[in-house]
């Protein structure tokens, strides 16, 4: 079965390509059975689909007037974006490209942009109390001038979380990206007076499905020290994988101690969006 058929471009059935067919086409290509492939997985890296398969399928597309536009090539990463693009062409109202628009809103908070009106609010919350040593500080005590170049430093995205009413209640972050590797890092804060409400958990949520749609991310790292990490320990192995655990790495009030890497992986975090947010996730 050729692409072309996959696509429905034959005017007799004008139907959308079936996920099972595209895998057999796909197993033909790089020659071994991807029958059983999810559709978050690479073509190239998880699939072995090299740069000869992938100029093939791009060929077939292009040999049957389904050529690819230079700036969609780069975005059909996964089995999932081959698919959505050629379900695309016998359904010419469904969007051509496999991103999505995500709301910056969840049940009971809204992400919004982080403008000068925060920054006093944020520089508070970041230097007091236990967030001055536990945050991404880490004890330091900067200037306001280099506190505003830090809040940017190696920054993806980065969000203020308030209610719905618009009270901020916290800062969400993702930092240092390797778009290589498809990787980015996770940390959040929240204002005192509002700890232990779990509103900015919830906008970490939104934060979360917003790398995975709109950067194509594979997975993002959290990382905290062993005291913190209690917060949210119960979604170990659930929501989340310990990667790794470096033994009594930072000294912090007064003692030494464990600093824990999680991961949240892309294909994971799909059911926890559901759960979490109340609604299908955009990808």
């Amino acid at each position: 079965m050729t692409i072309a058929e996959l696509a429905g471009l034959d005017e007799r059935a004008r139907r959308p390509p079936e996920y099972e067919q595209l895998l057999a086409t796909m197993s033909d290509l790089v020659g071994r059975d991807l029958r059983l492939a999810r559709s978050d997985q690479l073509l190239v890296d998880d699939l072995g689909c090299d740069s000869l398969a992938m100029v093939e399928a791009l060929a077939m597309l292009d040999a049957v007037g389904a050529e690819v536009p230079d700036d969609l090539i780069a975005g059909l990463r996964t089995v999932g974006d081959l698919h959505h693009y050629l379900h695309s062409l016998a359904n010419p109202q469904a969007a051509s490209a496999p991103r999505a628009y995500v709301e910056l809103e969840g049940p009971n908070v809204r992400l919004g942009p982080v403008t000068q009106r925060h920054f006093d609010w944020l520089y508070t919350v970041c230097s007091t109390g236990r967030h001055l040593v536990r945050f991404r500080l880490r004890g330091q005590t900067p200037s306001p001038e280099a506190f505003h170049r830090f809040l940017w430093e190696h920054v993806l995205a980065q969000f203020v979380v308030s209610t719905q009413e618009g009270e901020p209640v916290g800062l969400v972050t993702s930092f240092e990206p390797n778009h290589r590797h498809r990787y980015a890092h996770l940390a959040a804060v929240a204002d005192p007076a509002r700890s232990g409400d779990g509103l900015v958990l919830e906008g970490m949520a939104v934060l979360i499905t917003y790398l995975f749609a709109q950067f194509d991310l594979r997975k993002l790292y959290a990382e905290s020290l062993e005291s913190n990490f209690a917060q949210f320990d119960s979604g170990t192995a659930r929501v989340f994988d310990i990667e790794g655990r470096l033994r009594a790495h930072e000294y912090v009030d007064g003692a030494y101690q464990d600093f824990i890497v999680a991961a949240i992986w892309r294909d994971q975090w799909r059911t926890h969006h559901q759960r979490i947010l109340g609604s299908a996730p955009p990808y």
